[in-house]
C-alpha cells in the first residue's frame, strides 16, 4: 500500500492493462458477435436460394405442362377443322 501512495503512476499503470485487456475482450466479443450473424445469414440466404430453386423447377414444369396442353389443344383444334371439312364437303 505504501508502494502505491507513493508511486501512485503504478496504479494507473494496474488501470490502464485492466482497460487495455477489457477493450481487447470487448472487440473480440464484438467480432464473435458480427461473424455469427454473417453465418445466420448466409444460412439463411442459403435455405432462400433452395426455396428459389425448388420454385424455378416448379414453374419449369408448369410451363412444360402448358406447353402439352397447347399442343394439344392445336391438334384437337386441326382436327375440328378437318372434321368440318369432311362434314362440309359431303354436304
Amino acid at each position: 500500500m505504501d508502494d502505491y501512495l507513493n508511486k501512485p503512476e503504478g496504479v494507473l499503470n494496474m488501470f490502464s492493462e485492466a482497460l487495455r485487456i477489457l477493450d481487447r475482450n470487448t472487440v473480440q466479443y464484438m467480432i464473435e458477435e458480427q461473424l455469427d450473424q454473417i453465418m445466420e445469414q448466409s444460412e439463411r440466404i442459403e435455405e432462400q436460394q433452395k426455396q428459389l430453386d425448388s420454385q424455378k423447377e416448379q414453374l419449369s414444369q408448369k410451363d412444360e405442362q402448358l406447353t402439352q396442353k397447347d399442343e394439344q389443344i392445336e391438334n384437337q383444334l386441326r382436327e375440328i377443322a378437318r372434321l368440318q371439312k369432311l362434314l362440309g364437303g359431303g354436304a
